[in-house]
């Protein structure tokens, strides 16, 4: 039966339905995992019976891929555990575990994290045994721990939990899909023991892990960058990448060359697909009698495989890997000239694999990358694809090169553009220059210092010599890529930050994009580039209006098992960001600086009028200076405290080289007024007529409503608060559980005399601390629920708590 239309090729709607399914619990769109088996069992029947009449029905089928991906979703997310898991195992008491290191340890700035599978555990009763894989965090060891290795470990389990902010990273859903649904942590690096058991030296992955350490171990000879680069692109180690190197790259659109991708495993295959099939045309008698293209690929999956294994196999280079040998299998099969089946093959074979694949960056740029070279590429440069095809090529070796720019830049821009949305929602910057940058790093990179790099690693178990003849051979074409990039990410202007793209804004884009270059000009695709730009504007057009023109003030506290961290919009749209640390000590302690500057650029945020810094401690400086880094700055206030980190200082260096006004509130006070805002600091002296020092809270009055932020002090600091008596009394009050959890909070709480107390750092246990008279009637909210915001408008105060 001939099939017309999509039935004849239906791989592409069907991977689509599959990626809807998978897509819409996240859009809302959900079902039971009960009630999604039963109607695709009902499915399948009405399919069956369409069969039966020999009928297609492309709707149906629709459905059940669709049902068959949200079931997936469930079942991935929420898998059915064993009793003895270790996700029933106590939580948040310690406990005792025997395992094995089954994924190479990362390093952290407060230490080691690692993977590990759990073999048995210490219950009352004695050992017992438990499954389950594990992430655990570790203080600095003096020795790193191996894959193979077992270990025993005295941890506090504790469950996978999402920071609940608006836009935040689903952490739960990225680590379930490394089947890890549980983390633990070590209070010292004495809870951790290296049992005495040795590995078994004949497993093979025992042997591939001693090959990549003595691998690591030949390039710690190498210079630094050299050294730094080549573990990253060979065994996909970048803990050695500084900063410096790591901002350069994200300036330039070429981070991507620091991660084993789909780029690295593609030139690889064609690497070696070209080698096997320049020996094999060597021969007259071959070609005669084999397919020499076909030998040559089957050649090509070997180090395609090899790579993948060396790197270390992560997540995201398993998907790249799949994704280049079902291409070279299609090749195989001669259907690789059928480029979008192709990748509706690719994609669908990973996401059965893994589902939750679907949600990663990796997956997500790769595909969407690849999909712009087919469908952009080909429009752009259509000359390419005529020669490609008649065999043909342009006479001349410079009209021949002219072609071969053209065709990298057609290509470069076309995969710039195809994820420019996706950039801007992950990194919020996007390089302007990244298309010529790429043109010139990737053969560098890509073409010349990896196959070098490979070859050596191939080579050092027969001679260390050759292997490092190739090191340095290859050392050229890396340090050459490197200072084009280092040079390219100092020009004026080589990245622009962007605030998180709402959906309707990529929607807009994507539009925009295919009605600009369709397959086929037609009337209405003028319609869709019409649209697409009266979406695009006026969704950022109106947003900006209405905050120009807004009237009430609104504060926002996020959920950051931390610092204080809050945001503030007055009316006029001024943007006040208020943070405030801890006063700990120890890099262990530093703070998320991530969360708040995530936040800011989900609402997007473009400009802070006002950064205040409550109390500048380790815990929230990194912050402050990211906040500064990564958004306009108008004012920046503090208590006046010169905290003796590095980070704190950058910021101030940057602040002076940028003249911007810089308030030390210990000195000078802020201004009384701003938007109608009345503003009033609470500072205290140690001595009677000394200067204020220490933490400030922060009261803001707008239409008689007080808002209070009370930062996290020492006892001495919370002891002198009171003295400021009445005023400190306010509706809303902001405060950690640090402070909520001191023995001065009794005291302390008769002068705040809040109606709301929103407790940062903190998780409810048997409702309300205070439990005497009419003070326990004050409404609790607990940031780790959610986050919380105030608004103040003429209809009054109101709080709403994000619901994830």
């Amino acid at each position: 039966m001939n099939l017309p239309g999509p039935l004849a090729r239906p791989l592409v709607p069907l991977t689509l339905a599959f990626i809807g399914g998978l897509a819409s619990p996240v859009w809302g769109l959900d079902l039971s995992f009960q009630w999604a088996v039963g109607a695709g069992l009902l499915t399948l029947l009405g399919l069956v019976l369409a069969w039966l009449r020999g009928r297609a029905c492309l709707g149906l089928s629709l459905v059940l891929f669709w049902l068959i991906g949200l079931a997936s979703y469930q079942l991935a997310l929420q898998p059915p555990l064993a009793p003895q898991h270790l996700c029933h195992l106590p939580s948040n008491q310690p406990i005792s575990l025997i395992g094995t290191v089954d994924k190479s340890a990362r390093n952290r700035p407060s230490g080691l994290l690692f993977d590990m599978a759990v073999e048995s555990w210490l219950s009352p009763s004695g050992w017992q045994a438990a499954t389950g894989r594990l992430q655990v965090y570790t203080p600095p060891l003096s020795e790193a721990v191996r894959v193979g290795e077992r270990l025993a470990a005295r941890v506090k389990l504790r469950p996978v939990e999402n920071y609940r902010n608006p836009g935040s990273f689903d952490r739960r859903r990225y680590l379930a899909r490394q089947q890890i649904f549980a983390t633990a942590s070590l209070k010292e690096s004495q809870d951790l023991v290296r049992l005495a058991e040795a590995p078994e030296p004949w497993g093979f992955n025992y042997r591939l892990e001693r090959f990549r350490i003595q691998a690591a171990q030949f390039l710690e000879q190498q210079p630094q960058s050299t050294r730094a680069l080549y573990k990253a692109l060979l065994i996909g180690d970048q803990s050695e990448i500084t900063p410096a190197i790591r901002q350069g790259f994200s300036r330039t659109g070429t981070a991507h060359l620091l991660a084993i991708s789909g780029l690295h495993l593609g030139m690889i295959a064609a690497v070696s697909l070209g080698l096997v099939f320049w020996l094999l045309r060597r021969s007259s008698w071959l070609l005669l009698r084999v397919n020499a293209f076909k030998i040559a690929t089957l050649g090509a999956i070997i180090p395609v495989w090899g790579y993948g294994l060396l790197a270390g196999g992560s997540p995201a280079t398993q998907r790249a890997e799949i994704m280049i040998l079902v291409y070279l299998l299609l090749v195989l099969l001669e259907r690789h000239r059928d480029l979008y089946n192709a990748l509706a093959l690719a994609a669908l074979v990973i996401l059965i694999i893994s589902p939750l694949t679907l949600f990663t960056l990796s997956f997500q740029l790769s595909f969407t990358a690849v999909l712009g070279l087919v469908y952009l590429t080909p429009k752009w440069a259509p000359s390419f694809k005529s020669w490609w095809y008649q065999g043909e090529l342009p006479g001349g070796l410079w009209r021949r090169l002219a072609f071969g720019i053209g065709e990298a830049l057609a290509a470069s821009a076309a995969a710039t553009l195809a994820t420019l949305p996706l950039v801007a929602a992950s990194f919020n910057l996007v390089p302007t220059y990244g298309v010529l940058v790429n043109l010139l790093a990737i053969p560098l990179f890509s073409a010349l210092a990896l196959p070098l790099g490979l070859g050596a690693l191939v080579l050092l178990p027969l001679s260390t010599a050759g292997a490092q003849f190739l090191i340095d051979l290859g050392s050229w074409p890396l340090e050459s890529g490197l200072w084009i990039i280092s040079q390219a990410a100092q020009w004026p202007l080589a990245a622009v930050t962007l605030p998180t793209p709402t959906a309707l804004q990529i929607v807009a884009f994507y539009l925009l994009l295919l009605s600009l270059f369709p397959r086929q000009r037609r009337a209405f695709t003028w319609a869709g580039v019409g649209l697409g730009v009266i979406l695009l504007v006026g969704s950022i057009s109106y947003q900006s209006l209405m905050l120009r023109t807004t009237s009430d003030l609104e504060v926002t506290s996020l959920d950051s098992r931390g610092e204080l961290a809050l945001l503030a919009t007055l009316p006029g749209g001024t943007r006040m960001v208020i943070s405030a640390g801890a006063p700990l000590f120890g890099d262990s302690y530093r703070g998320r600086s991530y969360l708040l500057t995530a936040f800011l650029h989900y609402q997007q945020v473009r400009r802070v009028d006002y950064l205040v810094a409550l109390a500048t401690t380790r815990q929230n400086v990194d912050t402050l200076l990211d906040v500064a880094q990564n958004f306009r700055l108008g004012q920046f206030w503090y208590e006046g405290g010169r905290l003796p980190d590095p980070a704190f200082w950058e910021l101030r260096n940057m602040l002076g080289d940028q003249q911007l006004p810089v308030l030390n509130l210990a000195i000078h006070p802020p201004p009384t007024q701003i938007q109608g805002i009345k503003i009033k600091l609470f500072q205290t002296s140690r001595r009677p007529e000394g200067r204020p020092s220490g933490p400030a809270a922060l009261q803001l009055d707008y239409q008689g409503h007080k808002l209070l932020v009370v930062p996290p002090g020492r006892q001495e600091w919370l002891e002198r608060l009171p003295a400021w008596g009445p005023d400190l009394a306010s509706e809303v009050v902001w405060v950690s559980q640090k402070v909520v959890g001191s023995r001065l909070w009794e005291t302390l709480f008769p002068y705040l005399d809040p109606q709301v107390v929103v407790v940062v750092c903190g998780a409810p246990e048997g409702g309300s601390p205070i439990k005497e008279d009419s003070r326990a009637t004050a409404k609790w909210y607990y940031t780790s629920q959610g986050a919380v915001t105030a608004s103040v408008s003429s209809s009054g105060l109101t709080i709403r708590q994000f619901s994830p």
